[in-house]
């Protein structure tokens, strides 16, 4: 099948592209194979579109983390809030605390 798909450069590619499924059909039933070289085709296909599956995944994993902007430092501004906001918890904490054990 390789040798049947021209180039994509060659005015036939659209053409064969458009019959290679009923070409392959025809072959398949022209030239049977036997069971045991089915099924070991079968079994390297599969393992070539799992090896595929695997290689897409990976591939768009690290595209989209290179597509966002990881900062792994926050920003002044973002520092100066989160500390903030880590001493205010802690303070409300501590009142609360104060308040709930000598409640009069």
């Amino acid at each position: 099948m390789s040798d049947y798909i021209p180039d994509e450069s060659d005015p036939a590619y659209e053409e064969r592209c458009a019959t290679a499924d009923e070409t392959r059909t025809k072959l398949h039933q022209r030239y049977k194979l036997c069971p045991t070289c089915q099924k070991l085709i079968d079994q390297v296909v599969s393992e070539q579109k799992e090896a595929l599956r695997f290689q897409n995944i990976n591939r768009t994993v690290f595209q989209s983390l290179e597509d966002r902007h990881i900062n792994k430092r926050p920003s002044r501004g973002q520092y100066i809030f989160k500390g903030v906001m880590w001493v205010m918890t802690h303070l409300l904490t501590l009142i609360f605390t104060y308040y709930g054990k000598y409640k009069i």
